[in-house]
């Protein structure tokens, strides 16, 4: 079965490496360095042949390694040839035995070639243990060999702090940060703010607190201007409070604007021809408008005629056998007429073209159409 509940009972032991070496790997990171712990294989030159590596842990692709506390490892480093240069490597070699599957882990010297130049150093194994490497080599120092002489050694590993180090850094940058914060001078005044010409420096709370009270009395006196100006000019604007007007730059009054509104709802557009058949004079009537009873009226008929002009257009209005009349002159191709009054019960009105003449051929009369106000 492929799933391995790691620290559970199994009856029988059944962790092994991999499984602590999986995890390490995950928790601190899949790599390969010193851990913060003993003299974290501190190394030194006792002699020409002989470097001391002290106690120390390393974590290596997840596989933890130890020199005991408060132990040491000596290193033979071979002797030099007169002339030459060589670069040795002290690692920690990680092996499992492909057979056994023993693992094992040492320190160790490889060996570099000797040049008359600038030395390298050898070759070594980098393998992933994590996944299944049987070999792996660390390196820890470089021994640099001048002709027969151990002259110095280089550290090559990284060590990583633990947590407690890491919490108790960050603590301390925290804390010098706000110390600078506090020492750092801080424009508490709006004039300190206004004046002030260096970088990085930082305004307070009353400087801001002054600075939004002037913006707030600055937006208000403006607000106040502004809205004394538009009085001033309302005040001055011509308002025309008529429908006679024929001015076209003023306002029209909300008054008279009601009132235009009414008579554009109560517009009915008519565009009817009605032809007068005959050749002599005579009154025709056209169109019927009911009215409401007992409600004060006005209708307005706007029409224009064909052919023979008639003498008059005329409104009537009959009820109970009483009839009013408004007519307009024929001056022109449109005549309008308009009739008002207060009306009776079962009044209807109707628009009459009237013709004083005689004529030669029939004559049409074209209402355009109406409109009526009734309070």
């Amino acid at each position: 079965m492929a799933t391995h509940l790691v620290t559970g009972y199994a009856g029988s032991e059944h962790i092994k490496s991999e499984d602590q070496g999986s995890f390490n790997a995950s928790f601190f990171g899949t790599g390969q360095f010193v851990m913060e712990a003993g003299n974290q294989l501190e190394a030194s030159i006792l002699d020409n042949n002989t470097v001391r590596i002290l106690d120390g842990d390393i974590l290596m692709k997840g596989r933890h390694i130890r020199i005991n506390s408060n132990t040491y490892e000596d290193m033979i480093i071979e002797t030099g040839t007169a002339g030459v240069n060589r670069c040795d490597l002290i690692v920690m070699e990680y092996s499992k035995d492909a057979t056994t599957g023993i693992e094992a882990a040492f320190l160790r010297v490889l060996k570099g070639a000797e040049t008359a130049g600038a030395a390298e150093p050898p070759a070594y194994t980098d393998g992933n243990i994590l996944n299944g490497a049987k070999l792996n080599q660390m390196p820890l120092y470089k021994a640099m060999i001048e002709g027969v002489v151990l002259t110095d050694i280089e550290c090559l590993f990284e060590t990583i702090p633990t947590y407690e180090t890491l919490a108790r850094k960050y603590a301390a940058e925290f804390k010098k940060e706000i110390t600078d914060l506090k020492t750092t001078n801080i424009l508490d005044t709006l004039e300190e703010v206004e004046a002030n010409d260096q970088e990085n420096m930082i305004a307070g709370a009353l400087s801001l607190k002054e600075m939004n009270a002037a913006h707030k009395s600055d937006i208000s006196a403006v607000n106040k201007s502004m809205e004394e100006e538009f009085k001033k000019v309302v005040e001055k604007t011509d308002i025309i409070d008529n429908l006679e007007s024929t001015e076209t730059e003023k306002p029209l009054s909300a008054k008279q604007g009601k009132v235009l509104d009414g008579k554009i709802k109560n517009w009915t557009s008519l565009n009817k021809t009605y032809k007068v058949p005959t050749t002599k004079a005579l009154s025709y009537t056209g169109v019927s408008i009911p009215i409401p009873s007992d409600s004060f009226f006005s209708v307005t008929v706007v029409t224009r005629y064909n052919y023979t002009q008639p003498s008059s257009i005329s409104i009537c209005g009959t009820s109970s056998g009483n009839s009013e009349y408004a007519s307009a002159k024929i001056g022109a191709d449109t005549v309008a007429c308009t009739f008002s009054g207060y009306s009776h019960t079962g009044m209807t009105l109707y628009i009459l073209a009237n013709w004083a003449m005689d004529m030669d051929s029939q004559s049409d009369v074209v209402v355009n159409g109406f409109y009526y106000t009734i309070s």
